[in-house]
């Protein structure tokens, strides 16, 4: 029983090291995306595109897409 214990804090701890890598490998992938949003909204200066997703409620027939 007392060789299971250090054991199982090992499994925890490279468990947590992982978490950790793939925490940190998303945090730059987010800033990697938001900085390339932002430097081409920046040079494109053109056409912005909106969609708007209306439900027809309850009783309705579904899902109606509109893009201006």
């Amino acid at each position: 029983m007392g060789m299971l214990v250090p054991l199982a804090f090992g499994a925890l701890a490279l468990l947590a090291g992982k978490a950790l890598i793939v925490s940190k490998l998303a945090l730059v992938l987010a800033g990697i995306i938001g900085l390339k949003k932002l430097l081409s909204s920046n040079h494109g200066g053109g056409h912005e595109s909106h969609e708007v997703v209306v439900s027809a409620g309850h009783g309705g027939s579904g899902w109606s897409r509109y893009t201006w």
